[in-house]
């Protein structure tokens, strides 16, 4: 055990996604934050439902697309603090124990216990999960300040994938379009980047106006997008080189934030921790489009990180930005974890694709515009510029299965 890891640096960074982390009413605001939020503008329902880790209950809450409690979708006596969640490729439910050595399982459609999926291996604070690209497991311990790898099917431990000094305190991360993993580093308030194969640092990556970073997620600019437990602020950094944007969401009605997640609607929806509520934002501008499950709604307690519910099949939808002359793509339905790639081309016509060379893609020449990887629901989010007047036809194809969504046309006017 290092010698960073006293009891004053438990009480900081292992902190990490509990209750009480940045002090109450959020900790001292980023710059830039608000003296109070504007009003709300509303938001129609989502297609799809959410489950959510409710760490102060024990308990995975179900919500229907208009944030209505569907009660205790899954509990289990191993259950306890849950925190990180993610479904597999398996179409199951992963769920990481918080103050255990385990992660467990459930039944994706009906919440069932199956179990332990795995324990020990130097599991000591699980945090968040995810599936990678290459269908592994991994987990990120929070109090041994690594990213562990573990067979996507069997649960077997692989190895210590991230081991470095200067990570402190990873409470998430994600796996980059380029394939790399990003991580938090809470302690350090930094988000370090790591080698998508080996797990070698390849060094910070985001270093400014972070403070407790807690989740990061690319966002369908290709920024990458990163909550901040000790304050009101979203930040933004450019996704190729980490240079710093700006705030996205500034809203003094934030406080602890930890999960985000993109919606299948395009919009952001983040786990507002300390008022025991998911809140939204305009995917956009960042603006503030009020909560989507509402303060304890059906027994919420300190939520950690949540999922939105598969939908079935793939599928690709998408609406026309004028605004920034691009197209909002939304997909839905792949292998969380897996590549997702975002194609152009003919509109009534077939084509082939390098990484799925048998799949016929419903499009003439297809032409990869973008590769992102799904998150813990097996949905992205992204937007393309096209020039104005011009249809563009476009398709999504899950390169973890080789599937492909029907197409659609976008045209900014």
């Amino acid at each position: 055990m290092r010698a960073k890891q006293t009891a004053a640096a438990a009480a900081a960074g292992l902190c990490l996604a509990l209750a009480g982390c940045g002090g109450s009413g959020g900790g001292t605001p980023g710059p830039g934050a608000p003296v109070a939020s504007p009003p709300p503008a509303s938001a129609p329902p989502l297609s799809v439902g959410l489950l959510v880790a409710s760490r102060g209950t024990d308990r995975i809450l179900r919500y229907d697309g208009s944030g209505i409690s569907g009660g205790v979708f899954a509990s289990d006596p191993a259950l306890l603090r849950p925190i990180g969640i993610t479904f597999g490729p398996d179409g199951s439910l992963y769920v990481a124990a918080g103050d255990t050595d385990r992660v467990l399982k459930f039944a994706g459609g009906s919440g069932a216990p199956l179990g332990v999926f795995t324990r020990g291996a130097g599991i000591r604070s699980p945090r968040n999960v995810n599936f990678g690209p290459d269908g592994a497991f991994y987990v990120a311990d929070g109090f041994l300040d690594q990213v562990l790898r573990f067979d996507g099917v069997t649960g077997a431990f692989d190895r210590v994938f991230i081991q470095d000094p200067a990570l402190q305190g990873p409470t998430s991360f994600t796996f980059g379009p380029d394939g790399n993993v990003y991580v938090v580093s809470v302690l350090t308030n930094r988000v370090l980047r790591f080698d998508g194969t080996t797990g070698a640092l390849l060094g910070s990556f985001a270093t400014t106006n972070l403070l407790q970073p807690h989740d990061v997620s690319f966002g369908p600019d290709a920024s990458l997008y990163v909550t901040n437990s000790g304050s009101t602020i979203i930040q933004r950094f450019r996704g190729d080189t980490g240079e710093y944007i700006g705030p996205f969401v500034s809203d003094s009605a934030l406080r602890q934030p930890l999960g985000m997640a993109w919606g299948p609607d395009g919009n952001l929806y983040v786990a507002n921790q300390g008022a025991n509520e998911i809140r939204r934002y305009d995917g956009a501008t960042g603006a503030s489009l009020g909560t989507l499950v509402a303060a304890g709604a059906g027994g919420l307690a300190s939520p950690s990180f949540f999922v939105f519910l598969p939908t079935a099949g793939l599928t690709l939808s998408g609406v026309a930005d004028t605004a920034r002359a691009a197209a909002s793509l939304r997909v839905s339905g792949a292998q969380p974890g897996g590549r997702i790639l975002i194609a152009h081309g003919t509109a009534g016509g077939t084509g082939a694709i390098e990484e799925c060379p048998g799949l016929p893609v419903p499009v003439g020449a297809p032409v990869v515009d973008q590769a992102r990887i799904a998150d813990e629901s097996g949905n992205t989010v992204a937007a393309l510029a096209i020039q104005r007047g011009v249809t563009v036809t476009f398709v999504a194809i899950d390169a973890a299965r080789c599937l492909s969504a029907p197409p659609i046309a976008v045209t900014i006017p």
